[in-house]
């Protein structure tokens, strides 16, 4: 590797989305291309705000405020 400070895999990737792996799983995937796009769009909000600490409750619930009163 030519950068130290670079992770030589992807397993913070990989760890990532295990989540929304095991939903799938579970639920059987989805079944329209409009309820795919919706969960994936879904899944990289809640990992991102994970990342951030965020609270889920909290920033969506701050989120949905602003886009009401918008």
């Amino acid at each position: 590797m030519t950068h130290e400070d670079v992770e030589a895999t992807n397993n913070i990737a990989e760890r990532a989305i295990r989540p929304a792996v095991v939903m799938r799983k579970i639920s059987g995937g989805s079944r329209s291309e409009r309820g795919a796009r919706t969960f994936e769009t879904n899944m990289s909000v809640i990992q991102t705000w994970k990342m951030q600490d965020k609270d889920f409750f909290e920033e969506g619930m701050k989120r949905l405020t602003e886009f009401s009163h918008s």
